[in-house]
């Protein structure tokens, strides 16, 4: 996919594009990069606004739970500050409530409307309990499935719901999101594992979401090109199954991806006409 320096190369895009980028709590170096390698995606390559991107993380800060904390982003050839070579930023804590809040401040003065694409990324560390999946929230609370799918009911009508879950035993966000009464024309969930997910050798990165990013971008979070084809059917878009199934062939041993459409229409045709572009 070509760069897209103002978002305007799609003649077929309509609508405004809004994103929430969320890790909970005691997130690790890689649960921070992840998020600021999204971030990146979206504003750098797909032209989102910055102020229409909400960014819920741990304490609010870019700060992670365990030593060494981060002192530069991981790219190549730079010792700068995190705070410096960082595009991400935030104010908002990784919690359930602080994700419940940026999705219906998007109906705040009917600022969503029907032609428009949200995009969700969830990260940081997932758990089980009684059989429901949950992500650990900042200050050790529980941000269930039900929870999130009753926070994206509360959304104004609008054209497609993109999410893509990186913690462990995200699959099991799958059926109650799909089983929601969400007002979206069309919704796509990735994950990264219906049981525990894995992180990348040097421990920078998770493998799932690093790939799936990745492929969005064309290019590793130190700028290489790919040297596999995202685009595989030359659309010049990347959609969200070819995401998934660049990301899937690159998962670490523990992940096991699983994916969902709504409407389904067989062979992910839901998601292959889900684009962030």
């Amino acid at each position: 996919m070509p760069n897209v320096p103002n978002g305007n190369h799609d003649k077929d895009r309509t609508g405004n594009r809004y994103a929430i980028l969320v890790a909970g709590g005691n997130c690790e170096r890689r649960h921070l990069n992840d998020l600021e390698f999204c971030y990146r995606m979206l504003t750098d390559h797909y032209a989102f606004a910055p102020e229409d991107i909400a960014v819920c993380y741990f304490h609010g800060k870019l700060e992670v739970g365990v030593d060494p904390q981060p002192t530069s982003y991981p790219d190549e050839g730079t010792d700068e500050p995190y705070e410096i070579t960082a595009r991400i930023t935030t104010d908002r804590k990784g919690t359930g409530a602080a994700v419940g809040a940026a999705l219906r401040a998007l109906n705040a003065n009917n600022k969503l409307q029907p032609d428009d694409l949200v995009f969700v990324h969830i990260n940081g560390h997932g758990y089980m309990n009684g059989g429901e999946a949950y992500l650990l929230e900042e200050g050790g609370g529980k941000y269930t499935a039900g929870d999130f799918s009753k926070d994206l009911e509360d959304l104004r009508p609008h054209a497609k719901l993109l999410i893509m879950m990186e913690q462990c035993f995200s699959a099991g966000f799958i059926t109650p999101v799909l089983n929601a009464n969400i007002q979206a024309q069309s919704v796509s969930i990735a994950c990264a594992s219906a049981t525990y997910s894995g992180f990348t050798n040097d421990q920078l990165f998770n493998c799932f979401s690093k790939a799936w990013i990745a492929a969005h971008m064309n290019e590793s979070p130190w700028g290489k090109v790919l040297t596999a084809k995202t685009d595989t059917n030359n659309s010049g878009f990347i959609e969200a199954n070819e995401a998934f199934v660049y990301a899937r062939n690159r998962k670490h041993e523990d992940d096991d991806p699983k994916q969902g459409n709504h409407p389904d229409s067989g062979a992910a045709a839901a998601q292959s006409i889900i684009r962030l572009a």
